[in-house]
């Protein structure tokens, strides 16, 4: 028995096997269950910051290259016999144990040769990773103060990703201190591998012996609003992915690549050239402006606004609506007393951080919720107090319509808090869909930039 079949017995204790009725509804021809000939190479990811982008950019590599990959991340769900539409964002990739069984049942019919899982902290404090097969764990960071409202235990909770790990797992990890980097290289005696900028190396006193993979900038200026241009081990790269922490991701990318033996320098520097990760930095340049749709603002806008400094472009104009955490759904485990002092939370730290950077905001709606919008915006906006220019939009297609039109030449327009989501949480009970790409593209055409 391979460790999928051990797997789904182990999760369909009290569970519904549904990936026959999926497959019968999603395809036309008649394909019935079999043993997988080989074990696959399962890869789980976790961290603060960067996971779902390293998951994204290894398993589109893997496709790119033939193989059979199958990917669960908050980016997009991307597996034959799944429903969800690829490259569409999901909440939570590994929400229950129904949904870890849906991907064995998934890996199995497909015959998959890798599955790379996004792992959140709430799948690691519900126990669903603990003794999972994953041939690799990596941890892209851990920021000790992410998360901490909903889980008290937060550094504790990801550094037990690592501690569950059985001995034949191999360990990745990148750290920016010098403590967290000592106790994961030590926390067992797994195989590690590290990777870490040479910089972060340097100001933390981490033993240079101790890291794999170095990022060094090949160039006085590391990155731009044109793009990163970087080394790791002295191998040169160029992507029009931005800022400085997603060349860390992609060195973390390379080491995993390395050690599955995937790994072909030429081939992945051309594949990372020009990539885009839906919802993550989305760069559109267009009538003399660039327009970048992500899901967060900090420390993008920091980044930014560094560029605007170098003279790369005029003003900043930011269209926010969800901010700091962004949306959680409305489950007990949560409770509503903590969700609204969370957003109060992230709407404090969001709304002074982006002052500091932005010319003027355009502030709307975004998975409100019961939320009184009107009250909500006038909320945000009460902590603009510094002269930048506010604009206050409830409906959020007319917001980035109006964003755009009184934008400039020269100038760069920064829509934040969906990224590729779809579904919009318009009450408690009802819900819109709309993906801010699809409604951009459409207002494009409207006003005639396209």
């Amino acid at each position: 028995m391979n460790k999928l079949e051990i797997l789904k017995n182990k999760f369909l204790n009290g569970n519904e096997s549904r990936i026959l009725n999926r497959i019968s509804e999603k395809e036309s021809n008649n394909i019935m269950l079999r043993s997988v000939k080989k074990d696959p190479i399962i890869i789980g990811i976790s961290g603060s910051k960067g996971k779902s982008t390293i998951s994204y950019l290894i398993h589109n590599y893997l496709k790119k290259e033939g193989y059979r990959s199958m990917l669960y991340s908050s980016i997009g769900i991307d597996s034959r016999a799944s429903f969800n539409i690829i490259d569409e964002e999901v909440e939570n990739p590994i929400v229950d144990t129904q949904m870890i069984l849906d991907i064995v049942e998934e890996a199995i019919e497909y015959d998959a040769e890798y599955i790379i899982m996004e792992v959140n902290e709430r799948a690691i404090h519900k126990g669903y990773t603990n003794n999972f097969p994953f041939d690799i764990r990596l941890l892209s960071n851990i920021r000790d103060t992410h998360n901490t409202y909903f889980y008290n235990n937060y550094r504790e909770t990801k550094i037990n990703f690592f501690k569950e790990a059985s001995k034949e797992t191999t360990l990745i990890f990148n750290a920016s201190s010098k403590e967290t980097f000592e106790e994961l290289y030590n926390i067992n005696s797994n195989k590690k591998i590290t990777y870490m900028s040479n910089y972060v190396t340097n100001e933390k006193e981490i033993d240079r012996n101790k890291v794999d993979y170095f990022v060094t900038s090949s160039e006085e200026q590391m990155d731009s609003v044109e793009g990163l241009r970087f080394e790791v081990n002295e191998e040169s790269f160029s992507t029009n992915m931005l800022y400085s922490h997603n060349a860390i991701n992609i060195a973390g990318v390379i080491s995993v690549l390395k050690e599955i033996n995937i790994y072909d320098y030429n081939k992945f520097a051309e594949y990372i050239k020009s990539i885009t990760i839906p919802g993550r930095d989305e760069i559109i340049n267009l009538n003399n402006r660039k327009i970048i749709i992500n899901t967060s603002i900090s420390p993008q806008l920091k980044r930014l606004n560094s560029y605007k400094v170098r003279g790369e472009f005029n003003k900043l104009h930011l269209l926010v609506g969800a901010v700091g955490l962004g949306y959680k759904y409305w489950i007990d485990e949560f409770g509503e007393e903590k969700l609204i002092r969370e957003r109060e939370l992230s709407i404090s730290y969001a709304f002074n951080y982006l002052k500091k950077y932005v010319d003027s905001v355009t502030i709307t709606t975004n998975d409100s919720g019961d939320t009184n919008k009107e009250e909500l915006i006038n909320y945000q906006a009460s902590f603009i107090d510094n002269g930048i220019e506010v604009k206050k939009e409830i409906d959020r297609t007319s917001a980035i319509k109006n964003i755009l039109i009184n934008s400039s030449d020269g100038d760069l327009i920064y829509i934040s808090g969906r990224g590729n989501r779809r579904v919009m949480c318009d009450s408690k009970n009802d819900y819109v869909l709309h993906k801010d790409k699809e409604v951009l593209l459409e207002i494009l055409k409207e006003i005639g930039w396209v």
